[in-house]
């Protein structure tokens, strides 16, 4: 959701452990969570000539689908909503 809603600006972290010395640790998960009632898309002000938009817009069901239908994981869904992307290739749900 922050891909799209930056323009790219901002990326999901792959989160990997190395647990070298067993010890108490904490962590702190923070989640964006894209709107219910429009669609999902970065604003105006992200996109000029030099920062082209570069995700067609979609709603957060419409992105979930894509990812659950193709079993992939967080932002690899991003790939077939591009600007240049063909949505002919998303397998149909229902």
């Amino acid at each position: 959701m922050g891909t799209i809603w930056s323009n790219g600006r901002l990326c999901n972290v792959k989160h990997r452990v190395k647990c070298i010395d067993p010890t108490v640790r904490f962590s702190i998960a923070s989640f964006l969570l894209g709107p219910i009632d429009r669609d999902l898309e970065a604003p105006d002000e992200l996109v000029d000539a030099e920062h082209p938009r570069l995700y067609k817009p979609i709603s957060d069901g419409g992105l979930r689908k894509i990812r659950l239908s193709m079993n992939l994981h967080a932002g690899e869904s991003l790939k077939f909503i591009t600007m240049k992307a063909d949505l002919n290739d998303v397998p149909k749900t229902d």
